[in-house]
């Protein structure tokens, strides 16, 4: 048998047999890592600072368009809140007057007395019992004129129900009064009595028993509000004629039989002087919003 021949050591020679543990060729040794991979963070960060830059901007430019656009409408449903509450005061005044109506027989006169020789008192102190407002009823002195300084102390204690909320009138007046003349429901006079049902011939859903006034309104305990001669009904919304600050000049009116309707200020004169009397002829209520 022959020897083999020696290696030539000018061929490679194969490579002989590693360890188990010993890394593979191309690979990482023990306690080295690769670098990382550069540039890729960095334009996400990028990215997410210009997405929220706009979105900032989208937001500051949108929100104030959203709100000009819902601002009208907003305003819209506080005066509708505003001129509901107003016709829910002059439902409470009407109902007040009825229940008067139904302990006494009569309506409460727009500024008769009191007391036998007493001096005047106005319609809108005679209800505050009619309005949980006994004790401000007890505290008046009916034997002292209004402006009284006993009385007139009362003034800073408007009851609620002679508040309108859209009116920015001074402290202690209202715009609610009735309209008084020979020919409507309070024909005036120092009478004790109001008036009765049966002297309202034009029926009570048709005449009108309070209503809302222009301007500065008159102080809540005097006894005084307008008369029928002295409306212009071509100057409606003017100080001292029927009116209110409700959006579009409209006023709240109530009837004698309780119920209220918002009356527009171009109503028809004649239509509107027929209801405020108690003898118009029979008319039909004035034209309305509702």
């Amino acid at each position: 048998m022959s020897e083999p021949l020696p290696p030539d050591p000018r061929r490679p020679q194969p490579p002989g047999p590693q360890p188990p543990c010993a890394p593979q060729a191309g690979q990482p040794q023990p306690g080295h890592y690769p670098p990382a991979k550069k540039g890729g963070g960095g334009a996400t960060v990028a990215i997410i600072a210009i997405v929220g830059t706009l979105a900032l901007v989208g937001l500051c430019v949108i929100v104030p368009i959203l709100l000009l656009l819902l601002l009208p409408a907003i305003n819209a449903a506080r005066e509708a809140a505003r001129r509901n509450g107003c016709a829910n005061n002059v439902r409470q005044i009407c109902l007040a007057m009825m229940q008067h109506e139904s302990e006494y027989g009569y309506f409460p006169p727009a500024h008769g007395a009191v007391n036998d020789n007493g001096p005047p008192v106005s319609w809108r102190v005679r209800l505050l019992p009619y309005l949980e407002e006994q004790a401000l009823f007890k505290t008046y002195d009916f034997d002292k004129p209004w402006d009284d300084p006993a009385n007139r102390a009362l003034l800073k204690q408007t009851p609620r129900a002679y508040l309108c909320p859209s009116s920015s009138i001074d402290e202690g007046r209202t715009n609610y009064v009735v309209v008084v003349g020979q020919e409507t429901i309070f024909p005036g006079g120092p009478g004790r009595e109001g008036p009765k049902p049966r002297d309202i011939p034009d029926g009570a859903s048709k005449t009108i028993l309070v209503v809302e006034v222009a301007g500065p309104g008159v102080p809540w305990t005097k006894p005084v509000d307008v008369r029928l001669a002295d409306l212009d009904f071509d100057r409606i919304g003017k100080p001292g004629q029927l009116g209110s600050e409700h959006a579009g000049g409209v006023f709240e009116a109530g009837f004698a039989d309780g119920h209220v309707i918002a009356i527009h200020p171009s109503v028809d004169p004649e239509t509107l002087c027929a209801a405020l009397t108690a003898r118009g002829g029979g008319n039909e209520p004035p034209v309305i919003l509702d």
